[in-house]
């Protein structure tokens, strides 16, 4: 008594379930264990399976029938949390490939830089008066002018140099 599955809504043993479904014979029986729903003719007779109603169990029960462990459904809380786990490791790639692609500097070697920089702008400002003043005595208003435009002019002019500010690329992990 072999069954065809063009039959619907026919009862099957568990071996030919198996066979349908591409399952082991075990697994169909572990189903059943589990509570798919079967029947039985007598006591020692083999469970006979509905294959529509065993597929809508799995379906409802969600066994895939892949391997390992099925998947679990999502609560709206756990896939914001899953959302937000995905955001942040993207954000974590992306600064690695940054790094490694000598985007990024280092902010302790950065805040030096800038504090030479700021210190190098305020030494060379204080000293521009001493450094003037000696040449403005008998000048003109617009003779002083210029000569205060040049000094000031080569005091930016050294400070936007930028072999002086120079900050090497970090390397390295986040």
């Amino acid at each position: 008594m072999d069954a065809t599955p063009e039959t619907p809504n026919r009862t099957l043993t568990i071996r030919q379930v198996a066979k349908l479904t591409r399952q082991s014979h075990f697994t169909v029986r572990k189903h059943v264990g589990l509570g798919a729903p079967c029947t039985r003719k007598g006591v020692n007779a083999e469970s006979l399976l509905d294959l529509d109603e065993y597929q809508a169990w799995r379906r409802a029960a969600n066994l895939t029938g892949r391997k390992g462990r099925p998947p679990k459904a999502l609560t709206p809380d756990m896939a914001e949390a899953k959302l937000r786990k995905e955001i942040a490791l993207a954000c974590r790639h992306e600064l690695q490939t940054e790094k490694e692609r000598s985007r990024l500097i280092n902010i302790d070697q950065h805040l030096s830089v800038c504090e030479a920089l700021t210190r190098t702008a305020s030494d060379r400002l204080r000293r521009l008066p001493r450094e003037v003043s000696g040449k403005l005595p008998g000048l003109s208003g617009a003779e002083i002018e210029d000569a205060l435009d040049r000094a000031i002019f080569g005091v930016c002019e050294d400070l936007s140099d930028p072999s002086f500010y120079t900050v090497t690329p970090m390397r390295g992990s986040v």
